[in-house]
C-alpha cells in the first residue's frame, strides 16, 4: 500500500479548519464505525488513511478489506503520523476524506419532517441531533446561520457518519422561512409538554442555541413551543438530548 503524500497530508490538516474545509468541499470522517456508515450511505470517497499501529486489529483489518472491495484509494502511515492527522485523542486508526454532498436548492419543497438547528454551536450537539434526525426518519436538516459546521470532523464523528444519510441545507432564516413545513415547533423550556402533542406527518422542529435558545424571529413564526417534562429541581437537559426526545415523540407513529 502506498505512503501518504505530503500534498494529501496537508489537505487533511486543512480539513480541521472550518474555512478551508468549506472552501475545498471535503469532509473528514474519523473512526471505523463512522467510515463504514459513510461508505454504506454512498459517500463520494476520495481516499482513506490507516494507521500501521492499528493495522492488525480486527476492526481496522475488516475496514481495510472493505475499502479495497469498494475500490477506495487507501494508504498507511505510522502511528505517530496518524495521531497528528486525527481529531481525537485516542484515534481508532482509520480516517476517510470524502466530498461534501450538496442537496438540490429546491430540496426543502419535498421535505415533510424537518429538523432545524438555530445557532447550535457545539459540534457534538449538532452531530448528535443529526444522528437523531436520521434515526427517527426525518427528511432533512436545515442549519441556520450561526450554527456550527455540521460537516466538521467533530460533528461528523458525533453523528457516527450518519450525516451522509440525509440532506443538510445551510441557510439563513429569510431564505427558508416560507419553505418550511408547518406546524413549526420550537423546543424550549416553558412550552407545552411534548407528551400532549400527537405524532405528526409534517412538521419543522427548531432546536435553538445552547444558551440563548431560538432567535426571536424564529420563535415568533412558530405555531407552538414544546418542551420535555422533567422532575422537580431539574432545570434543563442538554440540547441534543432534549431534541432527540422531542423527535421521538413527534415520530412515534412511524413504521418500524
Amino acid at each position: 500500500m502506498p505512503e501518504l503524500s505530503q500534498a494529501r497530508r496537508r489537505r487533511i490538516q486543512r480539513l480541521h479548519r472550518p474555512r478551508t474545509r468549506k472552501k475545498e468541499g471535503l469532509v473528514l470522517v474519523e473512526g471505523v464505525r463512522a467510515v463504514r456508515e459513510a461508505l454504506d450511505a454512498g459517500c463520494d470517497a476520495v481516499f482513506a488513511v490507516l494507521s500501521r499501529g492499528a493495522a492488525d486489529t480486527e476492526p481496522v483489518v475488516r475496514a481495510a478489506e472493505d475499502l479495497e472491495r469498494r475500490g477506495v484509494d487507501a494508504v498507511y502511515v505510522d502511528g505517530a503520523a496518524f495521531r497528528d492527522l486525527a481529531a481525537t485523542d485516542r484515534p481508532q486508526g482509520l480516517l476517510l476524506v470524502a466530498r461534501e454532498p450538496a442537496p438540490p436548492a429546491d430540496a426543502l419543497r419535498g421535505w415533510r419532517r424537518i429538523l432545524m438547528l438555530d445557532a447550535v454551536q457545539d459540534p457534538g450537539n449538532a452531530g448528535t441531533l443529526v444522528r437523531a434526525a436520521v434515526a427517527f426518519g426525518l427528511d432533512g436538516v436545515v442549519a441556520l446561520d450561526g450554527t456550527v459546521d455540521v460537516w466538521s470532523p467533530k460533528a461528523v464523528r458525533a453523528a457516527a457518519g450518519l450525516t451522509f444519510r440525509l440532506p443538510v441545507r445551510a441557510a439563513d432564516w429569510p431564505a427558508v422561512a416560507e419553505e418550511l413545513c408547518r406546524p413549526r415547533l420550537v423546543a424550549e423550556a416553558g412550552g407545552r409538554d411534548i407528551r400532549e402533542v400527537a405524532p405528526m406527518e409534517r412538521f419543522t422542529l427548531v432546536v435553538g442555541n445552547e444558551g440563548a435558545g431560538a432567535r426571536t424571529e424564529v420563535r415568533t413564526a412558530a405555531e407552538e413551543v414544546v418542551k420535555v417534562p422533567m422532575a422537580p429541581g431539574v432545570e434543563s437537559l442538554n440540547v441534543a438530548l432534549a431534541g432527540a426526545v422531542i423527535l421521538h415523540e413527534l415520530t412515534r407513529d412511524r413504521p418500524c
